[in-house]
């Protein structure tokens, strides 16, 4: 009797094991990379340059290099994450279909090759698209190519791919992650669907999928490429409103079940919120690529055991002194926990974290850094300026220092 009762306090004492998955976007992986070609030639096939530029340079899109090592450094923190979440464009930017087949055949090789054990969960990009932000609901030959480079990713789900590029999948037993195809809703897609709200029936098969989940009493998290939100550059809408708001009510109804939602695109590292009643966190990560003079990034994100998420830490490199040093550091950025001294991320903290950036100084100019992954502008220029007073050597300075930029 004492045994059976020792073993069911064991067994009642024991947790459920905390886990943990990457979140990467925007690789945007250049297969015809020119290390020796400025950023005004977007580094390609027009050799000015006599050196630098090894892992890449700020305007320009990943190099293989680059990739390469942060897949290292990635495995290096973390071993055996418990999945990989991809939210999109993995595809440089100027591609054509069949380049974009060439490079994500690419890239999926050196993932599996990194990870081969790994479940990658892929969302598909507005880059990834052929052509870009178009989407029609028959797969074209540029999406059954992807189909059958992530068959493994897709498993039963691959007749939702193909028609709406969605995919749900459980990586964890209690998990649902529902990755959508963001570019249906798009301001820069011009396609005419017979229903211009929920095109390619998206929608209506998310509910379907929140309900089930509901029924199985899973957690789940929602990602896609393009944040449901404004943007920054523009102050448009990044979503058509009909659809932002239906999705938005999706949101609302199902609530209960989601944790997180987890996006790309932006190329920044962004705290979110959506406008659904209640609110959601909206955890938006930076990029690979420094195409838009952002350092190259990636995260690591904590769950709790009942997959509420715990924290994320950024990681980054600085691409001039990688360039410079002919050598890559990653350093951990933040955590969110530590930056904002919270112990879980939800839609309460995240608000909180954007109360505390707003209101103390020295908060902001902390989340100024995070948000483009310390780069600072002009800061070559700055620090020449420091040491050379007269401008010939100024120049000079200058000069030099932007081959490694």
């Amino acid at each position: 009797m004492k045994i059976g009762l020792l073993l069911v306090a064991l067994i009642i004492g024991v947790k459920a094991k905390e886990s943990s998955f990457y979140h990467i976007s925007d690789v945007h992986l250049d297969t015809e990379y020119d290390r020796f070609t400025a950023s005004s030639s977007f580094c390609h096939n027009n050799q000015t340059l006599t050196a630098g530029g090894t892992f890449g340079r700020y305007g320009c899109d990943t190099p293989f290099a680059l990739l390469e090592s942060a897949l290292n450094q990635m495995k290096m923190i973390e071993k055996q994450p418990s999945f990989i979440l991809l939210t999109g464009d993995v595809v440089a930017h100027r591609t054509n279909g069949t380049q974009k087949m060439k490079i994500a055949a690419e890239f999926t090789k050196l993932f599996k090759s990194k990870f081969p054990n790994i479940t990658l969960i892929p969302s598909l990009g507005n880059n990834d698209v052929n052509p870009d932000y178009q989407w029609t609901c028959e797969a074209g030959n540029v999406t059954k190519y992807y189909a059958s480079l992530w068959k493994d990713f897709i498993g039963t789900g691959m007749e939702d791919f193909l028609k709406m590029g969605a995919l749900s999948t459980s990586p964890l037993p209690g998990l649902r992650v529902l990755s959508l195809n963001t570019n249906l809703y798009s301001i820069g897609n011009k396609e005419n669907y017979p229903d211009p709200v929920d095109p390619c029936g998206q929608l209506q098969w998310l509910k379907l999928q929140l309900q089930r989940a509901t029924d199985n009493s899973e957690r789940v998290f929602v990602a896609g490429h393009i944040p449901p939100g404004a943007d920054i550059f523009s102050l448009k809408t990044f979503w058509k409103s009909d659809s932002l708001q239906t999705f938005e009510q999706i949101l609302s109804k199902f609530s209960a079940v989601i944790e997180a939602t987890f996006w790309g695109h932006t190329h920044h590292d962004e705290l979110r919120l959506t406008s659904s009643v209640p609110a959601l966190p909206v955890l938006v990560t930076s990029s690979f690529t420094p195409v838009y003079k952002t350092n190259p990034s990636f995260r690591l994100v904590k769950l709790h055991s009942d997959y509420r998420v715990r924290d994320y830490e950024s990681y980054y490199t600085s691409l001039y002194d990688s360039n410079r040093k002919n050598r890559i550091k990653w350093a951990k950025l933040y955590s969110f926990a530590q930056a904002y001294g919270q112990e879980s991320i939800t839609a309460a903290t995240v608000s909180n974290a954007l109360d505390k950036i707003e209101d103390d100084p020295m908060m902001t100019w902390s989340w100024s850094g995070r948000n483009v992954l310390n780069y600072v502008p002009l800061q070559w220029e700055s620090l020449c300026a420091g040491r050379h007073s007269q401008v010939d050597s100024f120049q000079q300075c200058v000069k030099t220092s932007l081959m490694w930029a």
